[in-house]
């Protein structure tokens, strides 16, 4: 992502939480469907980037792993292994729990996300590892640290949530004043975890820079994943759960992390 293209991002999202100042509490009491389809299909299936990006992650961590060295050999089998299993298990669970149906479909679809991601890497060629490598620890860092991040300003901002208040305005905060701690889900509001999972889809704007035949399809990449993005979270203010500040700053918060980590190990996105 260039400097004019990142300014053009932030400054977006900052005129969006600017008028989300007049506009939150209205914008949702327009779209506010429960039943709606479109809704509860992101519902379940919005957050699986995240969950995708941190399997395929964690086994590139496992197969660039150097065996010559036990500390990053031991280390990646560990931290690869549990996240394979843990993002697994979630990718295919969590769809199912929303859709308040048996998980046990879940269950045989993570063992299928586990050979799927195990396949994926294996098809990279070897002399490409050490850009996987760097591309995996962008991807399963982001994954971690927005999800603390976001889970801890959701706790200590306590925002009642838009379905929580039936249509009334008692209740209603503006985004920028935080509430105070609270653990009941309905005061989980801001900011959006749906949408800051969903935004990890932008670890696929990475694949040029361990796979180059992918460099020509850069422009696609962004439009699938910001076009992926909003939808997550138009879906998220349909259902009631968020309101526009909170699908915002849900994105910046893991668009920040995961510039942060590009910079830092040095991993150009389209």
């Amino acid at each position: 992502m260039t400097k004019k293209e990142t300014l053009i991002v932030l400054g977006s999202a900052l005129g969006l939480l600017i008028l989300a100042i007049p506009f939150d509490f209205q914008l949702s009491a327009l779209i506010y469907n429960q039943s709606n389809l479109f809704g509860r299909t992101f519902e379940a299936i919005g957050e699986f980037p995240a969950m995708a990006v941190a399997m395929f992650s964690s086994a590139a961590l496992i197969f660039t792993r150097n065996r010559k060295k036990p500390l990053s050999n031991i280390g990646s089998l560990i931290l690869g292994g549990l996240f394979l299993g843990l993002s697994a298990l979630m990718g295919g669970v969590l769809p199912f729990n929303y859709l308040e149906l048996s998980l046990i479909p879940g269950f045989v679809l993570a063992v299928v996300y586990v050979v799927i991601a195990v396949l994926l890497v294996k098809k990279i060629p070897i002399q490409a590892y050490p850009q996987l490598r760097r591309a995996a620890w962008i991807g399963l860092l982001t994954f971690i640290v927005s999800m603390i991040v976001v889970n801890l300003i959701k706790m200590g901002w306590g925002r009642m949530r838009f379905r929580a208040m039936e249509g009334s305005t008692v209740g209603f905060s503006p985004w920028y004043l935080p509430q105070g701690f609270n653990s009941n889900e309905e005061f989980k509001s801001f900011p959006s975890g749906h949408v800051a999972n969903a935004a990890l889809i932008l670890f696929i704007t990475l694949l040029p820079s361990f796979i180059p035949a992918w460099e020509k399809h850069k422009a696609k990449l962004k439009f699938v994943a910001y076009g992926w993005v909003i939808l997550v979270a138009l879906s998220r203010i349909v259902m009631g759960a968020h309101f526009l500040s909170d699908v915002t700053v849900g994105f910046l918060v893991t668009l920040l992390v995961f510039l942060l980590f590009s910079k830092l190990f040095k991993v150009k996105s389209a």
